[in-house]
């Protein structure tokens, strides 16, 4: 038995595991070194809380006894695979687990979790190549699991290999779950065929404790997952051998629906303590976080296999779509049998982005939700759009993640009926009764109750386009056109994210104009029906998003509707500002004759500008929308400039109007200067003759 002599690196005094750690001794000069004892069993019991847990194929308390056993009685020899079997286990905990040291970045803990690595590999050289035993293969899955968290994906397959290698001479043909899950992530062949593994499942021994009992329950669930993913590898990608033959698409579907058979049977047959997470699970605080864990991993490779499964449906669709000229007869085909793949990649890929982010919101070092962080990584990445096929064209709102807006959303009539009531005080108690009568004085009390109710109007809607922009202005833009999503928090704020403002000032946007069509006397035709188009437009896509993990456009369109509500706010802004200014100088027609060709000219710039942008958004987003959405959106938006042109028309009437009465205030002014000139010459005749005659008088 090849044995060496174990060292302890002791400090001077006891530390904490959370102290500043120096393992930079050189591994080549003494690859035998241990951490202290205390570090030591820490990380060992962080190791079989966590990836112990999910795959437990070592023995905890054989493991653990050993180890006090070395520290117990000053074992001075200790056999190699062992060592090298606790050196990857530290290096696993440390690697796997970012909050187990605060203290330590990222690119610390890798160069740290790498020392460990590198000593199992050394201490373990000779007999991994030249001989094999339990622990040997213990030590090279979990090698290969580790090095699935680094970039050294030639190395990960070569320890695979020897893994398989080391199994098949023992007769241990039982490495399926690690196998498989390369095949899948690195896009090799399967090392060992399924007709190969006649191995038992894992089964808990008498008086095992339930914490055991659970994860044999859970390794086992992964493994017959793993069986269906061995078939969906084999059948639906060709074993990875890149030689598969064109795919047709009813032999496709018809596989697909024998996988989602199994996958039926495999949740039903689940213990209930293991049960996949709903959505629903993730509006309630869990009471035991190990159970959640195991249950978030569980269903995170479930959705990540049914998206594989899939996948070559989806890929079909985007192949056609991408087309020159497009196979209609196979995009009808498509429709027909594959409609059912893309709508349950959609929503495994909503869902596994939603569980990702609670466990992340829920996550800290004692809960440990999420598993290997590369694993959580690749879930999330390998769904995320815009990662497949170089598929990065199109506008940025067009890549949009779908997910719930806000937590706000279900409490949007509360948040509307509360602006209302503040529009309500507003008007009265600050516009109304203070604020126009002390700035216009006479021009504000002078009005009669029409134009009163539109001047009040006037300021009312002005005011709250200007906090729209404001307040929703970087939101907006930050979303639509940046890097954020409406999960992103809003600023520096922990609590607040961008949806959350983006529905408040959606509901800002609602009231205004409810308001208006209830406060105002008189309204144009157009304008009612721009007013219902807009409030109809804006709750829909409220009501839409309650509902996204079935809507798989609910926060596109949500945001699209943002994009015409901000060009709404900004060209109907300046005609409030013009009738405002009417009403202060009725009388100064050159100043309004500004004013009015101004207004005209803005709004009108701003309606081609909407057009040109929205029809551009709709013809980019025309494969994603429905039937309904690809005829309403234009109908709707014809509404909307026509209320725009229809102020443009007014703008201009007036224009002409001011034009004409600068014209006849000029007309008079000229006929007035001529009259005074002449009445002014017929008296100087008449003073004259006065004083003509005066003197003749005197005489």
């Amino acid at each position: 038995m090849a044995s060496h002599i174990p060292h302890k690196s002791r400090p001077p005094s006891p530390i904490s595991v959370h102290a500043n750690h120096s393992d930079t001794v050189s591994i080549g000069a003494e690859p035998f070194i241990l951490p202290p004892q205390r570090e030591t069993l820490y990380l060992i019991e962080l190791y079989f809380s966590t990836t112990g847990i999910l795959f437990p194929y070592i023995e905890k308390e054989g493991f653990l006894q050993t180890y006090r056993q070395l520290n117990s009685t000053n074992i001075v020899s200790v056999r190699r695979p062992w060592l090298g079997l606790l050196n990857i286990v530290l290096a696993m905990a440390t690697s796997v687990n970012t909050g187990y040291d605060v203290t330590l970045s990222a690119r610390e803990r890798t160069s740290k979790s790498d020392v460990y690595f590198r000593r199992a590999f050394m201490v373990c050289d000779r007999q991994i190549r030249h001989g094999t035993s339990v622990e040997i293969v213990q030590l090279l899955l979990l090698m290969s699991q580790y090095l699935q968290g680094s970039e050294r994906s030639i190395e990960t397959w070569n320890i695979h290999g020897l893994a398989v290698k080391a199994a098949y001479q023992l007769g241990l043909h039982s490495s399926k779950a690690l196998q498989q899950t390369l095949s899948m992530t690195m896009g090799r062949p399967i090392s060992i065929p399924e007709q190969f593994v006649k191995i038992e499942l894992p089964q808990t021994l008498p008086g095992s404790q339930l914490e055991d009992e659970t994860s044999a329950q859970f390794f086992t669930a992964t493994i017959t997952l793993y069986q269906i993913m061995a078939d969906v590898l084999d059948v639906l990608y060709g074993s990875n051998l890149g030689c598969e033959d064109h795919v047709d698409v009813f032999e496709t579907a018809s596989c697909l629906l024998k996988c989602e058979q199994r996958f039926f049977s495999w949740q039903r047959d689940l213990p209930k303590q293991i049960s996949l997470i709903r959505l629903e699970d993730l509006e309630q605080e869990p009471n035991e976080f190990k159970m959640m864990r195991l249950r978030i991993i569980l269903t995170l490779r479930f959705l990540n296999l049914r998206i594989l499964a899939h996948r070559p449906i989806l890929c079909m669709y985007l192949e056609n779509l991408g087309a020159s000229p497009v196979d209609t007869l196979q995009l009808a085909t498509l429709r027909q049998v594959g409609a059912n793949s893309v709508r349950l990649c959609v929503q495994s890929a909503n869902t596994i982005l939603s569980i990702t982010s609670w466990a992340s919101k829920h996550n800290s070092p004692s809960r440990h939700l999420l598993g290997a962080w590369w694993f959580s990584l690749y879930y999330v990445k390998h769904i995320l759009p815009g990662h497949h096929h170089g598929r990065n064209r199109g506008p940025r709102v067009t890549q949009v993640v779908n997910e719930e807006i806000s937590k706000l959303a279900p409490y949007a009539g509360i948040i509307l009926t509360v602006i209302l009531v503040v529009f309500f005080l507003v008007r009265y108690y600050v516009f109304e009764k203070f604020l126009l009568r002390k700035i216009y004085k006479s021009t504000f009390t002078n009005l009669d109750e029409v134009k009163r109710r539109g001047f009040i109007n006037h300021h009312i809607a002005a005011t709250a386009k200007i906090i729209m922009l404001v307040v929703a202005g970087y939101p907006f833009l930050a979303v639509v056109f940046g890097k954020d999503t409406v999960r992103s928090p809003f600023g520096s704020s922990k609590v607040v994210t961008m949806g959350d403002i983006l529905l408040v000032i959606n509901q800002v946007f609602v009231a205004m104009y409810i308001f208006e069509l209830i406060f105002r006397a008189t309204l144009s035709p157009v304008a009612v029906a721009h007013h219902i188009g807009a409030v109809v437009i804006a709750a829909t896509a409220v009501a839409i998003s309650l509902n996204w993990q079935h809507q798989q456009d609910a926060t596109i369109e949500f945001l699209l509707c943002y994009v015409w509500g901000m060009f709404d706010v900004i060209a109907e802004f300046w005609p409030h500002v013009a009738i405002i200014l009417y009403r202060m100088y009725p009388t100064d027609h050159d100043y309004l004759r500004k004013v009015f060709l101004s207004a005209g000219i803005i709004t009108c710039s701003g309606t081609v500008i909407e057009t040109i942008v929205v029809f551009w958004l709709w013809g980019s987003l025309w494969h994603r929308w429905t039937l309904p959405f690809k005829i309403v959106t234009p109908i709707l938006h014809v509404i909307f400039s026509a209320a725009q042109l229809w102020g443009v028309w007014n703008f201009y009437k007036m224009w002409l109007r001011q034009k004409m009465l600068l014209q006849n205030k000029e007309k008079n002014d000229v006929e007035n200067s001529s009259s005074t000139v002449s009445s002014g010459t017929r008296a100087e005749d008449s003073r004259v003759q006065t004083r003509t005659e005066v003197p003749k008088l005197d005489q």
